[in-house]
């Protein structure tokens, strides 16, 4: 729930609550520092100025707003112990509240889809700009617009203004559609579909790690001969070797690099790298 959903009465003793809202002040600078140094980084260190990380500055925004438009207001709700600011404001905070946190929740959604499509479409990455990016910012804000200013078009309990003006209790709209509503769409189903999302990803990543170990291994076991291994020759060391060893000496594979001849490289240029393999009498060797 918000933090305007809920209201703590004789939940603390007298010095335990004093303690608790002496932590408010600095609970709020902290988040507000935080989410400012993650805007400020991004948006002055151009390493981190791409189109993925505008979900993460969006994200910031909506938490920082929690610090500057709800924290406050709760402060003054837990000092004074009961609404006093009249139903307007408690409309603005409850919204507000409903708003941002809405909004930071299917924020994380939105990075979750960006890293799914990332991971399992190979051309996401390439055809990702910012205006895909920007579009699914306007539709997290809309969303969380529809689902924070609902009962200020009526969608209230009747009970809304009893409780504000006589019982002094600031909370959002405790509407059973409502409540199941706002419920469903900011925390069951963004939870839903991150848990699914991320599964995938885990899923992808595990199959293309399988996957690349089996053609390794593939590769390894075709490519070396029996009780063999692979050792890099250059030119060289490969003419070299022929002079010394009186066995037959087969090229497996390679290339003849850029200073090459068709003198054997006896030009003393020639770096080409050779995979070979000596037969001596013992059986076969590779060196």
């Amino acid at each position: 729930m918000t933090s305007s959903s809920v209201k703590l009465e004789g939940s603390f003793s007298e010095d335990g609550s004093s303690d608790y809202v002496s932590l408010i002040p600095f609970e709020g600078s902290c988040c507000r520092g935080g989410n400012v140094f993650v805007i400020a980084a991004i948006l002055l260190e151009r390493n981190l100025q791409n189109v993925a990380n505008y979900l993460i500055v969006s994200l910031a925004v909506a938490d920082l707003m929690v610090a500057c438009l709800v924290m406050p207001l709760g402060a003054v709700y837990e000092i004074s112990r009961g609404w006093i600011l009249g139903p307007e404001l408690c409309d603005m905070w409850t919204s507000s509240d409903v708003l941002c946190c809405t909004a930071s929740i299917l924020h994380l959604v939105a990075i979750a889809v960006d890293r799914y499509w990332a991971v399992t479409n190979v051309d996401y990455i390439h055809t990702r700009n910012g205006g895909r990016i920007v579009a699914m910012i306007v539709v997290v804000w809309s969303v969380a617009l529809v689902v924070s200013l609902a009962p200020q078009f009526g969608w209230k309990d009747p009970d809304y203004l009893n409780r504000i003006n006589i019982e002094q209790r600031c909370m959002v709209s405790q509407d059973l559609g409502y409540q199941i509503f706002a419920t469903c769409s900011t925390f069951y189903v963004p939870l839903l579909v991150i848990l699914v999302l991320y599964w995938k990803i885990f899923q992808t990543a595990r199959k293309r790690i399988r996957r690349r170990r089996t053609k390794a291994n593939t590769l390894k076991d075709s490519g070396h001969p029996k009780g063999g291994r692979f050792k890099f020759l250059s030119r060289k060391k490969l003419m070299g070797d022929w002079e010394k060893n009186k066995g037959d000496v087969a090229l497996v594979e390679g290339s003849v690099g850029e200073g090459d001849t068709d003198k054997g490289g006896s030009d003393g240029g020639g770096q080409t790298t050779a995979f070979t393999i000596v037969e001596n009498n013992g059986g076969d060797t590779v060196q």
